[in-house]
């Protein structure tokens, strides 16, 4: 576990992108997956 943790921290530290940057990209990422689920169930309930 104290290994895993080094290495998150190691990876972390190289990411160029600020925690803001990262969330905001998650949140565009989840939108879209969001869109593509909705345009698969409404193809699918036809």
């Amino acid at each position: 576990m104290e290994q895993l943790l080094k290495e998150i921290k190691l990876l972390s530290k190289r990411e160029p992108k600020t925690l803001e940057q990262m969330a905001l990209k998650l949140t565009e990422e989840v939108g879209e997956t969001s869109q593509a689920v909705l345009s698969y169930l409404k193809t699918s309930w036809k």
